[in-house]
């Protein structure tokens, strides 16, 4: 991504190498204090900030390797019984004995919900084309994707309440009166849709410029909305939720990890550690594992982008890219110029 995107996307790593002189201890404690005033926009996908790594990369590469690795075998030891799956739930109906969210509630959650979605979109359309002074850039990448991914982590996934375009085509549906998506969906697409969709969303995140310029994110914005409400017409509202509506997907995974548990039709709400909501007693579809595994894989590229590794690689192929073309680029200047020319001594010689 380009520079002014740098100020509205997050990284949670900054690597700059810092010269330490013995004598100058004073000067780098002071220059440490002022450098979070005084430091400079950042690669990252979030609000300007510089973290230094206090040890090489790779001794952190290594050890945060080593934990995602560890924590692995863990669960895999402690939570191995699928017998004993529902006796990690505990069940909040016992201490409060009714939760139910009113329907004006409800109607007033998902109004909010879709003046934001029509508040980005008008900012992005009609607003300040600065990144800087533009609403939709930084709600889009920092306050929705980043923040809503740990509010899903760390707490329960509220996606399906809050999902703009879930409630605009349950209003048209209940106006109107009529229920769409009468067309089946094959059984064999599973979530393969989502994928691709995942797969376009993620070089829209981390390759293309133009998702910092806000009226070309507000005009993406409103293709993938046209691309929900068709595809919720043709095959029904829920069917596309849960198998081609990349958000709903993906707050659904990060969902398992979280502590609360709201799925009513099972009894809930629940209360269970962080991280049981993974296990299942139906194993996931291929189509599904092969979408967890992409994101998995994204987010390590998104990481490894940051890295000097990774700048060294994009010099190289970028260097080599341009290269070829100014090779061709020369060779079809010089090949017609010398025809030219021969066509020209010939006609002299005549």
């Amino acid at each position: 991504m380009t520079t002014n995107l740098h100020l509205f996307t997050l990284k949670f790593i900054r690597i700059n190498s810092i010269r330490r002189k013995p004598n100058r201890i004073p000067t780098i404690v002071a220059a440490l204090i002022a450098n979070p005033f005084w430091a400079n926009s950042v690669s990252a996908h979030g609000f300007a900030f510089r973290y230094d790594l206090p040890l090489p990369l790779n001794f952190y590469l290594i050890g945060a390797g080593a934990a995602v690795c560890f924590s692995f075998v863990v669960m895999s030891y402690v939570l191995q019984s699928r017998t004993m799956l529902d006796s990690y739930r505990i069940s909040l109906t016992r201490f409060i004995p009714h939760i139910n969210i009113s329907q004006a509630a409800l109607i007033l959650i998902r109004l909010i919900s879709i003046f934001l979605l029509l508040l980005i979109i008008i900012s992005g359309l009609f607003g300040n084309q600065s990144p800087l002074k533009n609403l939709a850039p930084v709600t889009v990448w920092v306050i929705w994707w980043i923040g809503f991914v740990y509010i899903t982590s760390f707490v329960a996934n509220t996606w399906p309440v809050v999902n703009p375009w879930s409630s605009i085509f349950q209003a048209v549906e209940q106006l109107s009166g009529k229920s769409f998506g009468k067309t089946p969906y094959p059984d064999w697409l599973g979530v393969w849709p989502a994928l691709v969709l995942l797969l376009l969303f993620t070089w829209i995140e981390l390759v293309w410029s133009g998702s910092e310029h806000p009226r070309l994110l507000a005009i993406t914005i409103i293709s993938y909305s046209v691309l929900c409400w068709t595809g919720m017409a043709v095959y029904g509202h829920q069917t596309w939720l849960q198998r081609a509506e990349i958000f709903s997907i993906i707050f659904a995974i990060f969902g398992r990890f979280s502590p609360l548990e709201t799925n009513r039709s099972q009894g809930g709400p629940y209360l269970r550690p962080y991280g049981v909501g993974l296990l299942s007693r139906q194993p996931p579809s291929i189509s599904l594992t092969a979408f967890v595994v992409t994101m998995l894989a994204t987010v390590t590229f998104d990481g490894f982008m940051e890295t000097p590794i990774w700048l060294e690689i994009k010099t190289g192929v970028l260097s080599t890219a341009s290269l070829v073309p100014s090779l061709l680029l020369v060779r079809g200047v010089f090949d017609p110029s010398q025809s030219l020319k021969r066509e020209i001594v010939h006609i002299e010689e005549d």
